[in-house]
């Protein structure tokens, strides 16, 4: 708890130095602004035709939008692909899991396990990622109301797509793009293939990462049994699947380090930029009527604070994140005006479950036990691995130090 609380000190504080900055000129806001255009186009769409679940259009509107339209394009095509996929595996899983609560348990789990596993050594981990998450919606709608899973599987999917190429058209409307230097994993480009887990020589090298991806794939499977014991709510469950794997989702990197300080301080911003948001959209919610004209009003007031908190130079881009997306959750409720506080609060307590969960699952089987094991063991993969990262650490500086020279001379 005290790793929490040296995470948790600082972000107040810079929160509330975020919002003193928030400016309406400049880079940050016009970045901003383009997203939040892209999030209306994708909400007007949406309720043009007919769709329920406007969050997810709205979702996919603020998250895919880069500064470079290359990065946008390639996280659009790997959401819609990773979508679509987790959907139709979603839908032959459910009907394995239908009214059995441990054979779902076990699907998520082994899931979660090799999505991970993808993630570490695949290009394409944003595509990985919402592969799991539609899953896992498919999996706990299946659970809820079966009988709506072919509806929820096909509108999830419209609404993807649908957020994604709004994004993308304004992304591309977007004049000037300021390139953003991209360090990558160090496994990653390896090719991973579930068969190498029954290598022996392949085990004994990424034994790590198998079994920081069955922490993970724990974490998971606990889920449905700790949301049916204390909040039996489908939206928790579903919050609580996203929020476990999206906050022990790392590079390889991190893990070889041994510190689960990158889980602690994601535990931390994804609370803090959740309530922070659920409490402004709630605000709103309490102090104006209702209405589509009033939605397009101040929907995009809560775009721009997250878009630019998550831009600023406190290091605190994670809880600019989570705030935009509680907000959204909170204030978008579908078609029809929101008059209900329950979307937010089911988020938050989704939030809530899954961290403890994360949290414990580390604090139980630590990874610096199973790192120390692995060093006595393979001393010279340190030895390559630290003078690797110092390789990538340079010259990563010296791209920062030309894009700054090439800035100077622009201005």
């Amino acid at each position: 708890m005290r790793r929490l609380y040296r995470h948790l000190r600082p972000v107040p504080s810079a929160f509330w130095r975020e919002i003193r900055a928030l400016e309406l000129r400049g880079d940050r806001f016009n970045f901003a602004s383009w997203r939040a255009a892209s999030v209306m186009l994708a909400i007007t769409i949406a309720t043009l035709l007919q769709l329920d679940n406007l969050v997810w259009a709205a979702f996919s509107g603020f998250m895919v939008m880069r500064t470079e339209l290359n990065v946008s394009v390639l996280r659009g095509i790997n959401r819609i692909i990773g979508t679509m996929c987790g959907a139709l595996v979603g839908l032959l899983g459910a009907l394995v899991s239908a009214n059995h609560p441990i054979v779902l348990m076990a699907i998520l789990f082994f899931v979660s396990w090799i999505t991970l596993m993808y993630t570490f050594f695949s290009r394409f981990s944003y595509a990985w990622l919402f592969f799991y998450l539609t899953i896992s919606m498919v999996l706990t709608c299946a659970l809820t109301d079966p009988d709506d899973i072919i509806f929820f599987a096909g509108t999830r999917a419209a609404e993807i797509t649908i957020g994604t190429l709004c994004s993308l058209v304004i992304c591309a409307l977007r004049a000037k793009t300021l390139p953003r230097p991209v360090l990558r994993q160090s496994t990653v480009g390896r090719a991973f293939n579930p068969i190498f887990v029954f290598n022996e020589m392949w085990l004994e090298r990424y034994w790590i990462l198998v079994g920081y991806a069955a922490r993970v794939g724990i974490a998971v499977a606990l889920q449905p049994l700790l949301i049916a014991l204390f909040s039996d709510s489908s939206a928790a469950l579903q919050q609580s699947l996203t929020t476990v794997f999206v906050v022990m989702m790392t590079a390889s990197d991190n893990i070889y380090k041994g510190q689960p300080s990158f889980l602690h301080s994601r535990i931390i911003f994804r609370i803090v930029g959740c309530i922070a948001g659920s409490l402004f959209g709630i605000l709103l919610l309490s102090l104006f009527e209702q209405n589509f004209l009033v939605l397009l009003l101040f929907t995009p007031l809560g775009i721009l604070i997250g878009s630019q908190i998550e831009h600023g130079e406190e290091k605190i881009g994670y809880v600019g994140t989570q705030f935009a997306l509680a907000f959204m959750m909170t204030y978008i409720q579908g078609a029809s005006p929101a008059t209900s506080l329950t979307p937010g609060l089911e988020r938050l307590v989704g939030i809530l479950y899954g961290c403890i969960s994360a949290y414990v699952v580390i604090e139980c089987w630590p990874l610096g036990l199973s790192l120390l094991k692995y060093k006595e063991r393979h001393p010279h993969h340190f030895h390559h691995y630290h003078h690797t990262h110092l390789r990538r650490l340079r010259r990563h500086r010296r791209y920062l130090h030309l894009l700054h020279r090439k800035r100077n001379r622009d201005i």
